[in-house]
């Protein structure tokens, strides 16, 4: 077994097969090749989905340490803000699905800065939900809408951000909380349920066509993805989803017309 890999196959679900190895019940879906970004050739995927029903903190650990956990909160959020944002989504050019706070240093491409308020309101909000949030030195933090259905899985990435990439010589570990803010829709990400610290060994930090052909060759370009869920918002309680996106391969999976808001920290 690959150091990148905890987890094995035992009868359809994936299991902890290395110390301090924890994950959600699951059950496999699906398999399927993917032409992958970041390798010039495809791998083999076995896609396992974690049960719905779920309602642990912990969907994923590894050495002892929680790597993707949901986190449940209330707050006073009204429909008429949500309702607001959402248009100003819906106002973008054809090929934009994303507003960010304010102060995001980048306002570039499709890296657009909130001129009017209202999604860095919301922002704000969120931010006071995290329990002990640590800002980082970029914000990064934004809300989104898919334009489009998003089920190729071929997008897998890990994150790295303008103004915090790395930081003494190494990758910037960041945290990302995604904010499920539709209120009738289950919410995907995909996961690969690697190792960080062995997945941060094999990825340069620079951006190249075949960045994580080390990674896949490490396992023989066989993949396990992990679909883990984020129930829909139900009056003022939210759901959201933590994760080291720095540090761990993930993709979006789902339909279009999801809201999302994305804030980061470093702890």
């Amino acid at each position: 077994m690959s150091a990148l890999m905890p987890f094995i196959d035992v009868g359809g679900s994936l299991v902890a097969a290395a110390e301090g190895a924890v994950i959600a019940s699951n059950s496999l879906v699906e398999r399927r090749e993917i032409n992958i970004w970041g390798s010039r050739r495809p791998v083999q995927a076995d896609m396992y989905q974690v049960d719905e029903a779920h309602d642990g903190h912990e969907i994923l650990g590894v050495r002892g340490h929680t790597v993707v956990s949901r986190l449940s909160v209330r707050t006073a959020i009204e429909e008429g803000q949500l309702a607001a944002v959402r248009e100003r989504l819906r106002g973008l050019p054809h090929d934009w699905y994303e507003v960010f706070h304010a102060d995001h240093p980048v306002n570039r491409g499709c890296h657009f800065p909130d001129p009017w308020g209202e999604v860095t309101k919301l922002l704000l909000t969120l931010e006071d939900q995290v329990p002990g949030l640590t800002k980082p030195p970029a914000n990064h933090n934004k809300v989104s809408s898919r334009r489009v259905d998003k089920f190729a899985l071929n997008e897998m990435h890990i994150d790295g951000f303008d103004g915090m990439r790395v930081t003494d010589g190494r990758r910037t570990l960041i945290w990302r909380y995604f904010f499920n803010l539709s209120d009738g829709d289950v919410r995907w990400v995909a996961v690969v349920p690697f190792d960080p610290d062995e997945l941060d060994e094999l990825v340069p930090v620079e951006r190249t066509v075949d960045r994580f052909e080390q990674v896949y060759a490490a396992v023989d370009r066989r993949i396990p993805i992990l679909l883990v869920p984020t129930p829909p918002r139900v009056g003022g309680q939210l759901h959201a989803l933590r994760l080291p996106t720095t540090h761990l391969l993930h993709s979006e999976y789902g339909k279009a017309g999801d809201l999302l808001a994305i804030v980061n920290s470093l702890t």
